[in-house]
C-alpha cells in the first residue's frame, strides 16, 4: 500500500476543506473534509515519520477547531523534533497561515510555549505574505520576548516580499509606522543597516495627502531604491490618500519622491 507523502496530506487538508466554513467548528471531522481517510493517511505516516505524522495531525485539528486535540498533537511532536532546529515545529504551518488559523489555535501559536525557532519564523513569514499583520508582530515580539539565539529577520528579500504584497493591495488597514518600523528593525538585526535609521511617519499635510519622512546616515545609499519602492507600497496601500510623498533625507541631501 502506497504512503501518503507530507505535503501531500498537506494540500489535501487544504483542498478539501472550504475555506468559508473553515472558522465553523460544527462542520469538524464531516465526511466532506474526508477526515477519516486523512487521519488514516497520517497514521500510516507516523510509522515511519512520527516528528512530521503528529504535526500534520495538529494541522488537522487548525482546521477542525479540535484546540485541545491541536495542543495534545503539538506536544507530541515538540517532544519528538528538536525544538531549537529552524527545520522543527511549524514546518506545515505557513501554508495553513496563509489560509487563515482558527482564532483559537492563532491564540495557541501566539503563546509563549510555541514561538520557537521554526514556528516563529516560517509563521511570521507567512502571516506578512496573508495580510495578517497583527500575527506578523505577534510572532517577532515573542522571539525578542523569549530571548532565542537565532532571532528570525526580515531580509531583503522578504522586504521585497512586502512590497509585491502592499503593492496588490492586501494590507490596506495597515499600520505605516509599526510596518516600516519592523522592516528595517530587523534589517538592522542582521546587519543588513549599520546605521540608525529616523523616521516620522504619515503626516498629513492639510490636504489629505500622506508625508513619510525617512532619515537615514550616510553611507545606505545603496539600498535607497528598494527602501523607496518600498515606502511608496507602504503609501499606496492606503488608499484614502489622494497624493503620496516619501523624503529619504541624507546628510546634506534630501531626495524626494512624490506618488499620485
Amino acid at each position: 500500500m502506497s504512503l501518503a507523502q507530507p505535503v501531500t496530506i498537506i494540500n489535501e487538508i487544504v483542498d478539501g476543506f472550504n475555506l468559508e466554513s473553515s472558522r465553523d467548528a460544527s462542520i469538524r471531522k464531516s465526511n466532506d473534509f474526508n477526515y477519516r481517510k486523512l487521519l488514516s493517511d497520517i497514521n500510516k505516516l507516523k510509522k515511519v515519520d512520527a516528528f512530521s505524522g503528529w504535526q500534520l495531525q495538529a494541522a488537522l485539528q487548525v482546521f477542525t477547531g479540535d484546540i485541545e486535540e491541536f495542543r495534545r498533537c503539538m506536544d507530541i511532536a515538540r517532544g519528538l523534533g528538536d525544538i531549537y532546529s529552524k527545520q522543527s515545529i511549524g514546518i506545515y504551518f505557513p501554508t495553513l497561515v496563509q489560509l487563515g488559523l482558527s482564532s483559537e489555535c492563532q491564540a495557541e501559536l501566539k503563546s509563549k510555549d510555541w514561538p520557537r525557532l521554526g514556528m516563529v519564523s516560517q509563521v511570521g513569514e507567512a502571516a506578512l505574505m496573508s495580510g495578517s499583520l497583527h500575527l506578523l508582530l505577534e510572532m517577532y515580539a515573542q522571539a525578542d520576548e523569549i530571548q532565542l539565539q537565532y532571532k528570525p529577520a526580515i531580509d531583503v528579500n522578504i522586504l521585497q516580499k512586502m512590497v509585491a504584497v502592499l503593492q496588490a493591495g492586501r494590507l490596506n488597514d495597515i499600520d505605516i509606522g509599526a510596518l516600516l518600523d519592523l522592516a528595517f528593525a530587523q534589517l538592522k538585526k542582521k546587519s543588513l543597516l549599520s546605521s540608525d535609521i529616523c523616521f516620522d511617519f504619515v503626516e498629513d499635510d492639510g490636504d489629505g495627502n500622506l508625508v513619510i519622512h525617512i532619515g537615514l546616515a550616510a553611507g545606505l545609499e545603496s539600498l535607497l531604491e528598494l527602501q523607496c519602492d518600498f515606502a511608496l507600497a507602504v503609501a499606496m496601500g492606503r488608499k484614502n490618500y489622494p497624493r503620496v510623498h516619501v523624503l529619504f533625507e541624507f546628510p546634506g541631501k534630501i531626495r524626494e519622491m512624490a506618488c499620485q
